[in-house]
């Protein structure tokens, strides 16, 4: 409730400040000082969510780790397709079918040839630091890799 108070006086000085064209540096720091208590409380705030729901994963993992994984990695597909089994592979067969697969193309006489590699491509598996660097910049719910393994998998080992 304070905080609110000081967020009205700070908007109501600011206006008076704008208005008479007076006073307007001491205004705008009352405005300042009021949003960083503002922003200071959503982070307190959502720092408090974010225990809270930690918390309540954990309770819930160590109740019964198996339905935990189990909630965790399955898809959240509720839907139902609305077409046949049939009717998809026809439309997939024909939309992803390459009928002139034989054929052979060259480059247009024209254009340059690009130049070759400067460096040569790395073979090697990544290290543990490197994958968990590039793990740590997904997303929780992209889309998976290759493997159709989550991101999220690699991400609570």
């Amino acid at each position: 409730m304070r905080l609110r108070k000081t967020k009205s006086l700070a908007r109501k000085t600011w206006r008076a400040a704008v208005r008479n064209k007076n006073g307007i540096k001491d205004a705008y720091k009352l405005m300042m000082k009021a949003v960083k208590a503002h922003s200071s409380l959503l982070h307190d705030i959502q720092k408090n969510d974010i225990a809270k729901d930690t918390k309540q994963q954990r309770e819930r993992f160590m109740s019964d780790h198996h339905s935990f994984a189990k909630k965790l990695f399955t898809p959240r597909n509720n839907s139902e397709p609305t077409f046949t089994k049939s009717s998809a592979n026809k439309y997939f067969k024909h939309v992803f079918a390459d009928e002139c697969r034989d054929t052979t193309y060259e480059p247009h006489p024209s254009l340059p040839r690009p130049a070759q590699p400067t460096h040569k491509f790395v073979k090697t598996f990544p290290s543990f630091a490197e994958f968990s660097n590039l793990c740590r910049k997904k997303k929780n719910n992209g889309s998976p890799g290759l493997n159709g393994i989550p991101y999220i998998v690699y991400k609570k080992m």
